[in-house]
């Protein structure tokens, strides 16, 4: 049985003859019946990984699109972050001691710990820039507003004071302040 190079020897067998002009040649195959269906086996199966291949590049595709839309609508339709959202959006949020334990509290720590999830999953490059863009808007809005960055502010203080060295909202802090500094 013939390895692949010298079937792939055989295959361009050519002779350079030197005789005043150079001509090329290629001599006709001599390969045995088991050889050329060994050849052909070798084709087809390479045919079949290609399509295998494409196959599993656009199920992966698939998959992200599918990933993304859910991420995409459970920021987008879970009642709690969108109440908490359009608080902020309008103006309504107001960072005092009265929010403490209260329905809103719980609805803003809600939509910080999924904004959270966005950013860490974009940080550990689960996430490309251009995917981020979805959620950009909404995330650097929260960020911007000022009873956001007081309570985030006390939630540092009362991590560090509980001898928690993570910050709270770490990824989604993070994420605000290197987009709101370019």
């Amino acid at each position: 049985m013939l390895n692949c190079m010298s079937w792939f020897i055989l295959l361009l067998r050519c002779e350079v003859r030197m005789n005043n002009a150079l001509s090329l040649s290629i001599w006709p195959l001599a390969l045995s019946p088991s050889e050329w269906i060994n050849a052909l086996l070798l084709f087809v199966t390479a045919l079949g990984v290609i399509a295998a291949t494409c196959q599993l590049r656009a199920s992966a595709k698939t998959s992200r699109a599918i990933f993304l839309k859910d991420l995409y609508m459970k920021l987008r339709g879970d009642e709690s972050v969108c109440k908490a959202f359009y608080m902020v959006e309008y103006g309504k949020f107001s960072y005092n001691q009265s929010f403490h334990g209260s329905e809103v509290e719980i609805d803003i720590d809600r939509m910080l710990t999924l904004f959270d999830l966005v950013c860490e999953l974009y940080y550990q490059s689960v996430l490309s820039g251009r995917e981020m863009k979805f959620f950009e808007y909404q995330l650097l809005r929260v960020h911007s507003n000022s009873d956001i960055i007081k309570y985030l502010n006390f939630l540092t203080l009362f991590y560090s004071r509980c001898g928690i060295l993570k910050k709270p909202f770490e990824s989604f802090q993070r994420y605000g302040i290197e987009k709101c500094s370019k």
